[in-house]
């Protein structure tokens, strides 16, 4: 298999024109195998944009019109008031000469109160109902057209398939290969060589899982949530107020209300969570060396020149200096260090830092390796790996295949570069696993997976009412070799009431009241079939 040398180029000149080629392929297979009408599909869709359009135009006015009539009945209670005192005014002056105000204020009252009351009656209201009318209409209608354009491209939308996302991956990066689901053969694979197993620890759950194959050496995109019991400090707060006498500037005795806000803390346990999106991959190339380095954290050549001439400290700066510097990392073995970095692995990385544009991010990886695993955390993986659960349904045919190529160019592009730090050490490529295991679909899910489709079960039907939490989610074995017990950790919180006293400068004690909550643990456990999870 052909291996990547320089991670950059080849995303740019391979795999990303071959991406663009495959999806484009792959949609007009769809295409061809469903009979889908395109044209007629985009009037379908021009006939509905045109209904929406209309609908958005005909809300609008709707909009307009109510508010024009709540101000014209604004204006024409002011005008009828206006209009009852210029008459009240006229009355009570009867044997004197009306002015001009009485006149006008009784006038034009009255006739703008008129006005506004049979504009808004005869031709407001009924504007406004004919609007209604026409927005029942148009909305039936446009919901009549989208049905109908939906069940015209159903054929088409059902050819998209999750394993579409793993056969474009094999053939824009053949060097990759995921598995379709991670299994117990797999994870052992892993913890044979160090990777800790959190099957047994209660604060922890996988929120998601993928593992495969790089090369000839094995990988995993591991997502958890962390559980930990922390605290949270609410604060409740009163104001008072009293009087006092004081003696002003005249030597005069005044009273004054002075006012003082008391506040009042309480610190209470409360439960918080750290979700962790990590990339581990196993190679035992170069067992010996251990090393760190972290995202953004530069050195500069004069720190890097005091460095190597410490006595006190084993190390040797690499003939890069740009990379001794942006790379920055800390290792415990010099001689193994420079067998894993060549020349041009310090040169890809150093690359892979320095160059931020639309298709690479630049820094954006924290890199380390203990023993024969490697870990990475990048911003490449905080993005939603789960292409099993990914659905293809509009009215637009045009939507859809908009969505299924931006979907699977963001899956690939970071997959590719989350593994890019690795790509970029030639001699990782170099090597294969000895023991290296072949996924197989008899295999065992392994309970990693199991606790990743769990997250699909709605806490309010499994523990029969809300949670205030986050759920932990645990896999056991069960006595009937088909389920699997699921259990879910959370809680529910309740409002409290703590009281604190205070002492305010009034002299007196004051009870200050602070809200804060408790957060009550619950727990249930249920048989569950798998395949009615995911069909696994």
């Amino acid at each position: 298999m052909k291996r990547i040398i320089e991670p950059i180029e080849n995303y740019k000149n391979e795999v990303k024109p071959t991406l663009e080629t495959e999806i484009q392929k792959m949609v007009q297979t769809k295409i061809e195998k469903s009979n889908i009408d395109l044209e007629q599909n985009k009037k379908q869709v021009a006939e509905i944009d045109e209904t929406t359009n209309l609908i958005l135009s005909l809300s609008k006015n709707k909009s307009l019109l109510k508010t024009f009539r709540i101000i014209l009945i604004i204006l024409g209670i002011g005008a009828l008031i206006l209009a009852i005192s210029g008459f009240y005014s006229l009355t009570s002056t009867v044997y004197e000469k009306p002015t001009l105000f009485q006149l006008l204020a009784t006038i034009l009252g009255s006739t703008i109160a008129l006005f506004s009351l049979f504009f808004t009656i005869f031709y407001l209201n009924k504007k406004i109902k004919g609007i209604n009318l026409s927005l029942a209409d148009e909305t039936e209608l446009n919901k009549k057209l989208i049905d109908q354009a939906t069940k015209s491209i159903a054929a088409f939308c059902e050819q998209f398939q999750p394993e579409d996302t793993l056969e474009i991956l094999n053939r824009a990066v053949p060097q990759i290969k995921l598995d379709k689901f991670n299994t117990a053969k797999r994870m052992s694979e892993m913890f044979e060589r160090g990777f800790p197993d959190h099957s047994f620890d209660n604060d922890i759950t996988t929120r998601f899982i993928q593992s495969g194959i790089f090369g000839e050496n094995p990988f995993m995109i591991y997502k958890i949530n962390k559980h930990k019991m922390s605290s949270e400090t609410y604060v409740g707060s009163i104001v008072i107020s009293w009087s006092e006498t004081y003696t002003n500037t005249q030597g005069e005795p005044e009273t004054r209300t002075r006012t003082q806000t008391l506040t009042a803390s309480y610190t209470a346990p409360k439960p918080s969570y750290q979700f962790v999106d990590i990339l581990t991959y196993i190679n035992e190339s170069v067992p010996s060396v251990d090393f760190d380095r972290t995202v953004g954290k530069y050195t500069t050549e004069r720190k890097i020149e005091k460095k190597s001439k410490d006595m006190n400290i084993d190390f040797n700066a690499m003939s890069n200096i740009e990379f001794e510097s942006k790379f920055n990392a800390k290792r415990n073995d010099e001689i193994g260090f420079r067998t894993l970095f060549s020349a041009l692995a310090q040169e890809n990385i150093v690359k892979l830092i320095n160059t931020n544009d639309e298709d690479v991010q630049g820094d954006h990886f924290n890199f380390w390796k203990e023993e024969n695993i490697f870990y990475i955390t990048s911003d490449c993986l905080n993005t939603n790996f789960d292409y099993k659960n990914k659905y293809y349904s509009h009215y637009s045919a045009q939507k859809v295949i908009d969505k299924f190529k931006k979907f699977n160019e963001n899956y690939i592009k970071n997959i590719y570069f989350s593994l890019s730090p690795i790509m970029a050490i030639p001699i990782l490529q170099e090597t294969s696993l000895s023991d290296l295991y072949t996924f197989n679909e008899k295999d065992k899910i392994s309970y990693q997976e199991a606790e990743y489709l769990a997250h699909s079960i709605d806490p309010h039907q499994f523990f029969g009412k809300d949670v205030d939490a986050e759920v932990i989610w645990k896999i056991s074995k069960s006595d009937n070799d088909e389920n699997t017990i699921v259990t879910g950790m959370s809680y529910n919180a309740y409002e409290r009431v703590h009281l604190s006293q205070q002492y305010g400068q009034d002299g007196e004690w004051h009870t200050v009241p602070v809200i804060w909550y408790e957060y009550i643990p619950i727990v249930a456990s249920k048989d569950i079939k798998l395949a009615d999870l995911n069909g696994v």
